[in-house]
């Protein structure tokens, strides 16, 4: 079976030859590898330069991104990689072993490589992208860090949503597929590694962008008010237990901490009134 393989980009210097190092070290290299850059001011595109890959520039935008590389694919199986991880010598080998007839999708394992500062701890416990260490079906959506999916889904339900331009655009996307009754699985056994070390701030604007559209946007005051006094103190208490039932007391405090910053972020854009 012949695949492509689409990794999005933007100013993905610092990860990315370690990805395409791990990709073109499996067992089954993909048959065309994209990178779709979202206009990186970094090295990206000399780094990518140093494989046999194509490099394509995109308007920015996470779902724009992926769909410019799902339009130029050759291949009717395509796999999607997110720029800072590293795969095991069997990830693609492992997704297609579980594609069959009936199965429109699979999705794997990411595993978080650092977790020893409080934000990656806090990454850790309440961010993880995986669905546990069984196959499982009846699961809301496969995380778009690594997948692999039949080119012909994009037919039946549509392309990425270009709303969603940093997260959530994997929801969206398997939210239609289930609408339609359409099946995917998740398997433990196609392992790949998660290399983003985050500091305070980067973990909490990435934990905003996660949650943004879990509920009504605050582009109006009582949106506004909800979000502030109902759906972020519920964030912090789900948090807060979670941490407390675990033993993870020093996770407390950015518990507490997310509260206000999503408030505050949440303000700001009531105050712009724009696009999120």
């Amino acid at each position: 079976m012949k695949v492509s393989l689409i990794i999005p980009t933007l100013n993905s210097g610092k990860t990315l030859n370690f990805c395409l190092d791990s990709v073109f070290m499996m067992s089954k290299i993909p048959d065309e590898i994209i990178i779709i850059d979202g206009g990186s001011s970094d090295d990206t595109e000399k780094i990518s330069k140093k494989f046999n890959v194509s490099f394509i520039n995109s308007e920015k935008g996470l779902s724009k991104q992926r769909n410019v590389g799902i339009k130029i694919s050759k291949y009717e199986m395509i796999a999607f990689l997110d720029s800072d991880v590293i795969v095991k010598i069997d990830w693609l080998s492992n997704l297609l072993l579980e594609i069959k007839l009936d199965l429109l999708a699979v999705g794997g394992n990411l595993i978080e490589k650092n977790r020893k500062t409080l934000p990656d701890k806090w990454r850790c416990s309440h961010m993880d992208q995986n669905w546990g260490n069984n196959k499982r079906e009846n699961i809301p959506f496969l995380y778009g860090s690594n997948f692999l999916i039949k080119k012909k889904v994009f037919e039946k339900v549509g392309y990425f949503d270009k709303k969603y331009k940093t997260n959530n655009e994997d929801v969206d996307l398997f939210k239609r597929l289930k609408k339609k009754k359409l099946k995917f699985l998740y398997t433990p056994n196609a392992i790949c590694y998660h290399l983003k070390k985050d500091t305070i701030i980067s973990v909490m604007k990435t934990n905003y962008n996660w949650q943004y559209y879990a509920y009504p946007e605050p582009k109006n005051l009582l949106n506004l008010i909800l979000r502030i006094f109902i759906y972020n103190p519920y964030k912090m208490l789900v948090y807060s237990l979670k941490d407390l039932m675990n033993g993870k007391l020093i996770n407390l405090f950015l518990d507490i901490l997310m509260y206000f910053f999503h408030s505050f972020y949440d303000f700001k854009v009531y105050l712009s009134q724009k696009e999120f």
